[in-house]
This record gives structure tokens, C-alpha cells and sequence, in this order.
């Protein structure tokens, strides 16, 4: 009898603490399960606050490329001012760096404190060329670090090689422009046409047989960044009967007219490396200064006259 009662009391106790741990474990289970609610909560916002950083600076890296777009854009719109509406002159010379005259010509500008833009012809820079001068490499580096612009002519001044086709103008291309940027450590961005661009689009025709030839060579400088500068004041120093009078009278008439007549348009003082434009040099820096006249190296993105097409 006493292990019957025995039996029943172990077997109630036993119920009772079934129930009460099977409450207990609902509980934990509840609790468990509002955790993991809460956990994941948590995660969804974790994920949106990561996306929404991820937005934040995919959107303030889109910022900085329009500060830097807009600030390419300011500096061009400086460029294109200066050669509008102020006093400019930019003296450019061709067809160096020659060993002969370049020098003289920098020892000139250094002396007025006076910057210029040498349009190059590569034949100079080669050592497989004939007329390679090592001393013709060393005034290409001190053009470029006296602070003077440098611009493409050509490799070969040779009309009928370099317009007989787009492929034959870019092969002689990038062969000086390789030669300038393995020298200078600087790629440059202007160029100026044997005989300029006038001229240039008739050769073109003329030794291609095709009036698209220099349209395609037009586009395709445009395309790698260059500026294709002629000029609005030829000394003419390449002519027997043209003297150091001419020229100064010319740069005279043009520091005159183009202040008062023409304030839209700076000068472009197209040159060579000779003897006479480095007789005449000092003057004509010197008529120019009178009238109140800047000089700056030419800069990619500013105006430049460009001959009227022929």
C-alpha cells in the first residue's frame, strides 16, 4: 500500500515537473524566437545602412569627378579668357630645337623673362637621323624646363611623305612625339601643321588624291587631345627680301591693331630658328611690352586663328 502511494506521489511529481519544464521550455523558445527576431531586425537594418554607405560614397565619388570635371572646366574657360579679352602674345618658333640658333633664342627669353611655344621637328632628336644633335636633345629638356611650351610639328618636313595619307601623317607623328615625351617626360597636346593647316589640307589632297584625308587627321588629333594652333602674324622671316625693319614694323602695326580693333584674338607670332627673327627679337619683345602685351606659352584649349581653308 505505502509503494503504491509511493508510486503515485513519484508519478505526480514527475508529471507536474514535465509540465513545468515543457512551460519552461516554451518560454525559451518564445525568447529564443523573439531574438532571432530581433537579430534579424538588426541584420535588415545592418544591410540598408550598408547600402545606404555604399550609396553615400558611390555618391560622393560621383561628386568628385564632377568637382574635377568642373574644375578641367574652369581652368579651360581661364584659358580661352586670356586669349579673348587680354593682351596676349604667344611667340612660336619652328622647326627646332636647331644646335645652331635655339639657344640663342632661349638666352634671349630667359633674358626678358619671357615664355614662348617651339613647335618641334623630330629629325633633330634622332639618333638614327642625319642631322641627330645631342646638344639639339639638351635644349629640348631646357626648353621644357625653363617653362616653354613644346608643340608637334613633324618628324619629316617633308610635304609629299607626311600628306600622302592619314597613315603615312600619324606614323611621322608619333615618331616625334615619342621622341618628346622620352626626352621631356611630358606629353605634349599642341600642334601646328607643316606649312599650317591652309596649306596642309591642300597637300593632303594634292598627294593623297582624297579630299578626306586631312578632314580624318583633323578629327583623329582632336580624338588623342591636341590643339592644332596656326597663326595670325607671320614674320615672313623665311623670305630673302624680308628684313628686321619689316618685322618690327609688322609687330607694330599688329600690338596696335589688334588691341583697338581686334580685342577678341590674341597674336600668334609665327617664327623660325633663324638668324634674323634672333637679330630682331629683342626689339620685338620690346614693342610688344611698350603696348602693355603679356606673353605666354601656348596652352591646349585656348583659341587659336586657324587659316582659312584653301
Amino acid at each position: 500500500m505505502k509503494f503504491k502511494i509511493f508510486c503515485i506521489i513519484f508519478i505526480a511529481i514527475f508529471l507536474g515537473g514535465s509540465v513545468f519544464l515543457n512551460g519552461q521550455a516554451d518560454t525559451l523558445k518564445a525568447e529564443a524566437s523573439a531574438k532571432e527576431a530581433e537579430v534579424t531586425a538588426y541584420k535588415k537594418e545592418a544591410d540598408n545602412k550598408t547600402r545606404e554607405a555604399k550609396e553615400f560614397m558611390a555618391e560622393i565619388e560621383s561628386l568628385k569627378t564632377k568637382k574635377t570635371e568642373l574644375e578641367k572646366e574652369i581652368e579651360e574657360i581661364k584659358v580661352l579668357k586670356r586669349y579673348l579679352f587680354e593682351d596676349i602674345v604667344y611667340l612660336t618658333f619652328d622647326d627646332g630645337p636647331s644646335p645652331k640658333n635655339c639657344e640663342k633664342i632661349l638666352d634671349i627669353l630667359k633674358e626678358y623673362d619671357v615664355k614662348a611655344t617651339f613647335f618641334v621637328v623630330g629629325t633633330w632628336l634622332d639618333p638614327e637621323s642625319p642631322t641627330y644633335s645631342e646638344k639639339s636633345v639638351e635644349l629640348l629638356k631646357r626648353i621644357s624646363e625653363e617653362g616653354h611650351a613644346i608643340g608637334i610639328h613633324a618628324y619629316n618636313h617633308d610635304y609629299k611623305e607626311i600628306y600622302k595619307s592619314v597613315d603615312a601623317y600619324f606614323e611621322d607623328f608619333n615618331k616625334v612625339e615619342k621622341l618628346i615625351i622620352d626626352i621631356t617626360g611630358k606629353k605634349p597636346d599642341v600642334v601646328r601643321f607643316p606649312s599650317g593647316s591652309a596649306s596642309a589640307k591642300t597637300f593632303c589632297k594634292r598627294y593623297s588624291g582624297s579630299s578626306e584625308t586631312f578632314p580624318t587627321i583633323v578629327e583623329k588629333l582632336k580624338e588623342r587631345g591636341y590643339m592644332i594652333a596656326d597663326w595670325n602674324l607671320d614674320t615672313n622671316d623665311w623670305r630673302v627680301s624680308t628684313t628686321s625693319a619689316d618685322i618690327k614694323d609688322m609687330a607694330k602695326r599688329y600690338a596696335i591693331d589688334i588691341h583697338e580693333n581686334h580685342p577678341k584674338a590674341a597674336i600668334i607670332y609665327l617664327s623660325h630658328e633663324k638668324k634674323l627673327s634672333i637679330d630682331v627679337l629683342p626689339d620685338v619683345i620690346k614693342i610688344f611690352k611698350s603696348y602693355g602685351y603679356d606673353f605666354l606659352p601656348m596652352q591646349n584649349g585656348g583659341y587659336t586663328v586657324v587659316q582659312a581653308s584653301s
